[in-house]
């Protein structure tokens, strides 16, 4: 049986009010993005170990009928109507673990922590200089939260660019694509 096995880095011995802040909004957040821009899918590619999370109306609770049916009503008439089941997708095997027992957990962490030193000029260029091999990145990005250079802004506008832009795009260069 196909899933997804989410490993949350835990704050404390019990749930904290960020983390459930975090468990609250995620999925919401998620339906509000998919609605505007939806997933890609390739053609020809096989997904049938992912086929179980599509949404089915057939097979679909009463709950998750009525929010759907709510969907249309905001989203408008479309000829079909399908989706990916996110609670089940995100929610299904979700936990929150201390990273002191969980190695995946360390490796992301000693991952972060360097990249966030790197950027606030507190960790040396040879310390990070190979971080984005140990990377693999989606081509291309699909997030940005700050825009880390000058290229592509409006005409007219003037941007500064990031001191830290330089770090981000050595990095970015070694990294591994995730398509073959």
């Amino acid at each position: 049986m196909a899933e997804f096995r989410w490993v949350i880095d835990a704050k404390d011995r019990k749930i904290t009010d960020f983390e459930k802040l975090w468990t609250t909004v995620i999925l919401p957040v998620l339906e509000s993005q998919s609605v505007t821009t939806p997933l890609v899918f390739s053609t020809g590619a096989d997904y049938s170990h992912f086929r179980r999370f599509f949404y089915d109306e057939a097979t679909a609770d009463p709950e998750a009928r009525q929010h759907v049916e709510w969907l249309r009503q905001l989203v408008g008439p479309r000829e079909t109507f399908n989706g990916v089941d996110l609670r089940k997708l995100l929610e299904e095997h979700r936990a929150f673990a201390n990273s002191q027992n969980s190695l995946g957990v360390q490796l992301v962490d000693v991952i972060g922590s360097a990249f966030f030193r790197a950027l606030n000029g507190t960790l040396a260029q040879k310390a990070w200089a190979r971080l984005g091999a140990l990377l693999v990145k989606e081509a291309p990005a699909t997030i940005h939260f700050i825009a880390l250079s000058a290229a592509g802004r409006p005409a007219g506008v003037t941007a500064v660019e990031h001191p830290s832009a330089e770090i981000v795009r050595q990095i970015e260069a070694q990294a591994r694509s995730m398509w073959p």
